[in-house]
């Protein structure tokens, strides 16, 4: 892949997906971080975050390989790392795909949050939440069979990236939509309870959150995928046309990342606020509390007396210290 682009547009795609390589796992921190998050919806933003790293990886070191002038050089003999350029030039192509399957992942779980949103904050399989963390290794592999049987696809590629593109911005606009219609009717709905009420505004954020990565990745495929497939440009070579799309999305990329990075922290801030202001209220409700029981017990020195008697009715001191008190005691009975 970019075999034959020109070394500039390879050196300013290598420059811009270096900061990606720092910024994703921190992204992946975050989320982690997150524990009021539906475990589903966390694990489909770890899928995408497996798909950003795995692109931005190996489009990294298949320009680093174009730099050095590997590919030129590497001759049968090198049979080890001439396996490992081509399996990360086909990685590098498809890799794209990881983070479609991640946003469609994202996409799909969030159709069911919509469906089932009366109880979905209950809901926690954990064999749902291994399908959705696999679900971009299960993608590549079944790329790499079709690849094989059915070289013919490579073909058909951009088209099929075109159908599923438009299909995830069609159905991520749609959830939006529906969320906040089914907000407006519910608001004043006394008789919707309050965790319907609630997944609908989850919704909302969380969809809000991931938007527009969905328009940005969506866009730029779009835009290139027609110009790969339908359009010949004569003044560029395709692998010029193919590094731009790269740097693009490392731009894109990054800007959702940074975006995402500034929310969660903001979220985080917010609930320890909370906390904090939670906690000066208790301290100050027990210190109210605790004066007005000195006040009261001021205002009554004399609460009573207290006697106890012994078997024949005489009365036990109790103006003793506390050993000699239960020694007394003791005699008593």
């Amino acid at each position: 892949m970019l075999d034959n682009a020109t070394p500039a547009s390879i050196i300013i795609t290598l420059v811009t997906g270096i900061p990606l390589l720092i910024l994703i796992p921190l992204s992946a921190y975050n989320i982690y971080q997150m524990k009021g998050w539906h475990i589903y919806y966390r694990i489909a933003c770890f899928s995408l975050m497996i798909g950003l790293s795995m692109h931005t990886f190996c489009i990294t070191l298949n320009d680093i390989f174009l730099l050095n002038g590997i590919n030129k050089r590497i001759s049968s003999d090198y049979y080890v790392l001439r396996s490992i350029y081509m399996i990360n030039s086909f990685l590098s192509l498809r890799s794209p795909g990881l983070i479609r399957i991640g946003i469609w992942t994202f996409v799909i779980e969030r159709l069911v949050a919509t469906k089932f949103r009366k109880n979905y904050e209950k809901k926690k399989n954990w064999f749902i939440v291994g399908i959705l963390l696999l679900a971009p290794f299960f993608y590549v592999s079944c790329l790499a069979i079709v690849n094989i049987f059915f070289p013919a696809f490579d073909v058909y590629y951009f088209n099929f990236c075109i159908v599923v593109d438009v299909l995830i911005l069609v159905i991520g606009i749609y959830l939006y939509y529906v969320n906040r219609k089914l907000k407006i009717n519910v608001s004043n709905n006394t008789n919707v309870l309050l965790s319907e009420k609630f997944q609908i505004n989850e919704n909302i954020r969380l969809i809000k959150l991931m938007l527009p990565l969905i328009v940005l990745f969506v866009g730029i495929n779009l835009v290139f995928n027609v110009f790969l497939v339908y359009i010949k440009l004569t003044f560029i070579h395709e692998d010029d046309v193919l590094a731009i799309n790269e740097l693009l999305l490392f731009i894109a990329y990054t800007g959702f990342l940074i975006d995402l990075h500034i929310v969660l922290k903001k979220i985080r801030k917010g609930k320890v606020t909370k906390m904090v202001e939670s906690k000066k209220k208790e301290s100050t409700v027990s210190l109210n509390t605790a004066e007005k029981n000195v006040r009261m017990v001021k205002s009554n020195p004399t609460a009573g007396n207290i006697k106890i008697y012994d078997s024949t009715g005489a009365n036990i001191p109790t103006n003793y210290d506390q050993k000699s008190y239960f020694e007394m005691f003791a005699r008593a009975w």
